[in-house]
């Protein structure tokens, strides 16, 4: 059995109840800290714009200790979001393309990894003040055809369920939003 195996069988041993108390654990920690992510990013953004603008010592500690907090709850959806998607993908690659033997995760690595390593692309093109267009471009291009597989193979095969296809493409396209409004905060500290 793979690595991924054996997290899934431990995946689906957990009681739903469980998820859904992490889940409601997770809403909470990030309604709690939206206002100081967005504070936190913005002033990330500032220090890569002007690495002196925030001198060494306590305050930048502090301030580096509360960012990292403020982006915890953050970062755990969007796994969860991620983790939902390729749950989608990788049933796709199994049962559509027949793919099998680690194969079939080649369609989530094509797909929502390609939209993540270029929604980071553009993290660096922000740093370097350059225009993030064309990293934008991939990232939308992969996170919609992430969603269409994801939307199709899901009303497939629930019986033409439409809330379930759009349930999996909405993983899809909610990774890259919140993606987005990470860059987004990011570029505000830089302007």
């Amino acid at each position: 059995m793979s690595a991924w195996g054996s997290v899934t069988v431990f995946a689906e041993r957990v009681p739903p109840g469980v998820w859904a108390s992490l889940v409601a654990a997770n809403l909470v920690a990030t309604l709690v800290t939206w206002s100081t992510a967005r504070r936190r990013m913005r002033r990330a953004g500032q220090r890569a714009a002007d690495p002196q603008l925030v001198a060494g010592g306590p305050g930048r500690t502090r301030d580096t200790a509360l960012t990292v907090a403020a982006l915890i709850p953050a970062g755990l959806f969007w796994a969860m979001v991620l983790a939902g998607s390729f749950h989608g993908l990788i049933a796709f690659g199994r049962s559509v393309l027949g793919w099998r033997d680690g194969w079939e995760y080649l369609v989530p690595g094509t797909l929502d990894g390609v939209s993540v390593t270029f929604a980071f692309l553009a993290f660096r093109a922000v740093r370097l003040r350059k225009a993030p267009d064309r990293c934008y471009r991939v990232v939308w291009g992969a996170a919609v055809a992430s969603a269409t597989v994801n939307f199709a193979y899901e009303f497939s095969h629930s019986g033409h369920n439409l809330v379930a296809g759009g349930y999996l493409a909405l993983l899809s396209l909610f990774g890259m939003v919140m993606l987005h409004e990470f860059l987004a905060q990011f570029e505000e500290g830089t302007a």
